[in-house]
């Protein structure tokens, strides 16, 4: 009996210094090798910093799926194999939201080609549990964005950062308690005001070239915003911010704005 074609598919969603994606192939091959009875078509398709929940894989994905395809065409079926069923899909399906693993699920099957997984193959083989597969995948990551954004609101507001110049439309205020410094953000008096005009006008509907040329005050970020930015920071105007400034552009709030179509 003919070897049945396989591809195999590895992926992180964020950067890999750790060489995750080279242990998932690893790992996806000794599983076949125990297996036996399988044929590689293609070398093993990977990618990194490409999120499955967020927006769905990148194009490694839509490669090793169209890989797949072709085999099961030329030789009746095909397995598209990954480290576990996460590494596909984590989105919802929903609109304008990433694909869910159940789209990947359908679409292969109906080419002829079954998903397969080296930690949760039931999982992926099962039609009565691939939509669990879904629904865990995007709800772990859903739950681990919701985590992460408290944890990181409660970071900021103790006055705790990762490293990396303040914020613009910021202050930090370093003070002294029972021996420990303490940290507070505070909004920067002077420029703040020009963050919320700008929030509000791009609530409004205003293109933001729009709201950066016409109505914005021509300003020049604080020397520790703009380390590092390169090239990019030489292009802005050197006018300096100041209160007269602000208040002329307050005094004509749409001045010269183009709204973004469909919005106003």
């Amino acid at each position: 009996m003919a070897d049945i074609p396989a591809v195999i598919y590895a992926a992180k969603s964020s950067p890999d210094p750790k060489d995750s994606v080279a242990s998932q192939i690893t790992a996806t091959r000794a599983k076949l090798d125990a297996l036996g009875g399988r044929s590689l078509v293609a070398e093993p398709f990977s990618e990194e910093n490409v999120s499955g929940y967020r927006r769905s894989r990148g194009p490694k994905l839509e490669a090793a799926m169209a890989t797949a395809k072709a085999a099961a065409a030329e030789h009746g079926q095909a397995e598209l194999w990954v480290f576990h069923s996460t590494r596909l899909a984590r989105g919802s399906g929903r609109v304008r939201e990433a694909r869910a693993l159940g789209e990947v699920f359908y679409d292969l099957r109906r080419h002829g080609v079954a998903l397969r997984s080296a930690e949760d193959d039931p999982y992926v083989t099962d039609e009565a549990f691939i939509g669990m597969a879904s629904k865990m995948a995007n709800k772990y990551s859903d739950d681990l964005s919701t985590h992460v954004r408290r944890g990181k609101l409660g970071q900021f507001e103790r006055g705790e950062r990762l490293g990396g110049p303040v914020p613009d439309g910021y202050q930090l205020i370093r003070s002294l308690a029972d021996g420990t410094t303490v940290n507070e953000y505070v909004y920067d008096d002077e420029r703040a005001p020009i963050f919320r005009r700008a929030r509000d006008l791009a609530l409004d509907g205003y293109a933001p070239a729009s709201i950066a040329r016409n109505s914005m005050p021509r300003v020049t970020a604080p020397r520790s915003a703009r380390l590092g930015r390169g090239a990019a920071s030489k292009t802005r105007s050197p006018t300096p911010s100041t209160p007269a400034a602000s208040s002329s552009t307050a005094a004509s709030p749409t001045s010269g704005l183009v709204p973004v179509p469909g919005q106003r």
